[in-house]
This record gives structure tokens, sequence and C-alpha cells, in this order.
């Protein structure tokens, strides 16, 4: 669905520019791009946490969690602390 600015309250002929459709066109597949991208960044950021908590659950050290996903002991111990477990 399109609004039609010319039948808005507040339109003025003399300022008006009509969009350029390809630079639209750009913003918009860009946009859906990085929504996609933004999406599965989520996504694979769910399983890697769910994977330090399991690794975690099995015994490693977090000196092996971080080797293994370079991250720090701050992040992962958030990550663990909001999966309810308690950190060792």
């Amino acid at each position: 669905m399109s609004i039609n600015p010319v039948d808005q309250p507040g339109f003025n002929r003399r300022v008006y520019r009509p969009p350029n459709q390809e630079t639209m066109r750009a913003l918009r597949s860009k946009s859906t791009t990085w929504r996609a991208t933004r999406n599965l960044a989520r996504d694979m950021k769910s399983e890697v946490d769910n994977m330090i908590v399991e690794a975690f659950d099995q015994g490693h050290s977090y000196a092996q969690l971080r080797e293994a996903t370079g991250l720090g002991n701050g992040a992962i111990e958030t990550i663990i602390a909001k999966a309810g477990r308690r950190a060792r």
C-alpha cells in the first residue's frame, strides 16, 4: 500500500520531491538482507549459547570454553547464569 503525498494535509508542492525508485529499491533490498542477517545471527547466538551451557554442564572449564568461543569469562558467565546454572 502506498500513500499519495499529494493527498496529505501538510503537502507542500514547492518542496516535494518524488522518491527515486532506484534508491528506494536498493534501500529495500539492503534492509531485507540486513533483517535476514540479523535474524540468522540471533538464531546462531542462541545455538552457541546452548552449546556453551551444554559444554559447561559436561564439566568443561572456563579456559576451554574461552579458547573454543573466543569469549571472555564475563560473557561465558552471563550465558551460564541466564540458563539458570551456577558458576563453578
